[in-house]
């Protein structure tokens, strides 16, 4: 009990009472205007383009135009999958109708993401200063504005990079929700959790750590504007329930169908966690360990330093969240039947290790594979945790100066990324499919062929079992410029096709565009 009060007390202490409020804004601001212009940075070189993310967003975009040309799918069911089926809702694929008809299509997306994400940074630290104090919130937002992970989901366009946002909206509201009595808030809580399964189904995992902290303060429930959220949450899902009972129910069915058979996958549910806080960023360059090598290679002078500095970063997150498990199970020890009490001991701590901890073991119940981008919507949550450490930990100044010389380094290392990324873009001898790069090569095209023409592609001649790098830039290049056509209402069909440059033999063919080893043609 000593020690559970003792760190509590160390979380609880005013560091920043010395702090005047002007200081505050000053380097909040300061970190704000650092993390969008990171942000921009990686829309502007790194094009937004995420290697296992274009095919979604590709498919997002077609639903987008469907939703604006009045599809009746695209008016109840949204693009990202879930089990055999899709999200109960048209949220997101308003999301992108409203980007296509600002006509800034995929960038206009992807500048809202930026925004939003960045937005994010200031709702961290209000979370943090809500749940410990100014200190707190401040080094929480530094390392989210900061690090690799959160920068990279913050640039593209795909739609588990919009929950950070919600997420961060979820647990302020929530926090006020169980702090104070008779709070309004509640209908956020309610309104937000509602929309949260229309961009990702994660979101339902979040549902019963909710359910569970208003139980325990139920008596202090503002009834009125509960029931106000319950009929906006509703309504939300007017449209999906209009769809579906025209079609039958079919995707209601597939979601409630078997899942898959249980993966050992979920798993990485423990594992990506800590991984989030972490500067690793092996994932993103490329499908070997050896291209991992050659990006440290090129942006530090040798893959051993980026591994060194690898190896510091999680070592801190390890203990980051290691320090808040042995907080958060002594919190509980002794309470798990009265969790009420365990609240009111320790209540930041409760509060977040039950949101963190309780969707991912609920997650790992379901058998199903994890991936890095669920773990965004925890974002806001698992950033206070390093803040936590620096507060907690007997070695605060050595902490303190690593933590420091990491976020020095994240910010050379985004930049150098993004900076890789679009030399990868331009010069590398296969197609990478970010939408600047597809849109100039249909632009060309159109050019080409002219508006009496509409472009039909067909992708040749890539052997996907020998190089699946190749292949997967012809397959998107196929989708982009079909969709486009398609959306721009050209004239007559005409065929054409996209082939490795490197088997360009009949000197008949025109070609209407070559780089990167590949080549657009059109037969004679």
């Amino acid at each position: 009990m000593a020690e559970i009060v003792t760190g509590v007390a160390l979380m609880n202490t005013p560091i920043s009472s010395t702090m005047p409020r002007r200081t505050q804004i000053l380097l909040l601001t300061l970190i704000i205007a650092g993390g969008l212009c990171l942000r921009l940075v990686g829309l502007h070189w790194g094009q937004g383009y995420e290697f296992n993310a274009i095919g979604d967003e590709i498919e997002a975009y077609q639903v987008g135009t469907q939703f604006l040309a009045g599809d009746q799918p695209a008016l109840y069911l949204g693009q990202p999958n879930f089990k055999h089926g899709k999200v109960p809702g048209p949220l997101w694929a308003m999301v992108w109708a409203a980007g296509v008809r600002w006509g800034g299509g995929p960038e206009a997306v992807m500048l809202t993401m930026v925004l939003l994400n960045t937005v994010v940074i200031w709702l961290v630290f209000v979370l943090g200063k809500k749940l410990f104090d100014a200190a707190h919130g401040l080094w929480a937002a530094l390392l989210l504005a900061t690090s690799p992970w959160p920068v990279y989901f913050s640039v593209g366009c795909t739609n588990p990079e919009l929950m950070a946002f919600f997420g961060a909206l979820l647990y302020l509201a929530l926090w006020a929700v169980v702090s104070q009595s008779q709070s309004r808030y509640i209908f956020g809580v309610v309104v937000v959790l509602a929309i949260m399964p229309q961009f990702h189904m994660f979101g339902i995992f979040l549902c019963p750590p909710v359910l569970l902290l208003l139980l325990l303060h139920r008596r202090e429930l503002n009834w009125k504007w509960l029931a106000t959220g319950l009929v906006v949450a509703t309504l939300l899902y007017v449209p999906y329930v209009w769809g579906e009972s025209k079609n039958h129910w079919v995707n209601t069915r597939r979601l409630l169908g078997e899942g898959d058979k249980f993966s050992f996958g979920s798993f990485k549910a423990l594992s990506t966690t800590v991984m989030s806080l972490t500067n690793l960023f092996e994932s993103v360059i490329g499908r070997r360990f050896t291209d991992y090598k050659i990006f440290g290679d090129a942006v530090c002078g040798s893959g051993y330093v980026l591994v060194a500095f690898n190896v510091l970063s999680i070592g801190l997150s390890v203990m980051a969240l290691g320090s808040f498990v042995v907080l958060f199970t002594r919190a509980l020890k002794g309470k798990l039947m009265s969790m009420r009490q365990a609240f009111a001991s320790a209540p930041a701590v409760v509060f977040i290790g039950i949101m963190v901890m309780l969707p991912l073991l609920l997650f790992i119940l379901t058998g199903a594979s994890f991936n890095s981008r669920y773990v965004i919507v925890l974002y806001p949550l698992l950033f206070l945790l390093p803040a936590v450490l620096l507060a907690t930990t007997r070695y605060r100044c050595l902490i303190r100066g690593a933590v420091v010389t990491t976020v020095i380094f994240n910010l050379w290392l985004c930049l150098a990324f993004f900076r890789y990324q679009d030399h990868r873009i331009a010069q590398a001898e296969y197609f990478i499919p970010s939408f600047r790069k597809l849109e100039s090569v249909y632009q060309q095209i159109r050019a080409a062929t002219g508006m009496n023409e509409q472009p039909h592609l067909v992708a040749v001649g890539f052997p996907v079992n020998r190089d699946a790098l190749p292949a997967h830039g012809a397959e998107m290049l196929v989708k982009y410029v079909n969709l486009r056509a398609q959306f721009d209402h050209l004239g007559t069909p005409r065929q054409l096709r996209v082939e490795p440059s490197a088997g360009l033999v009949d000197n008949s063919w025109r070609v209407l565009y070559q780089g990167n080893g590949i080549a657009v043609v059109a037969l004679p």
